[in-house]
């Protein structure tokens, strides 16, 4: 994300980062993820489906 981006890109972009790291995200999703929560459209039931398909992923490993 360019230095220009606004402030909820930004806290998105070191939201997810932080999520990645602990293993509730999966890493694959980044950019998608940070775009819905900037633009104010991830729900609860999305939430809940990314971390329980990166603990199905963790799983796999």
């Amino acid at each position: 994300m360019s230095d220009d981006a606004v402030p909820s890109a930004k806290l998105a972009e070191l939201t997810v980062d932080q999520l990645i790291q602990s293993g509730l995200i999966r890493a694959e999703k980044r950019d998608s993820v940070i775009a819905k929560i900037a633009a104010g459209q991830m729900k609860g039931e999305d939430w809940r489906l990314e971390i329980d398909l990166s603990a199905e992923k963790a799983g796999e490993a």
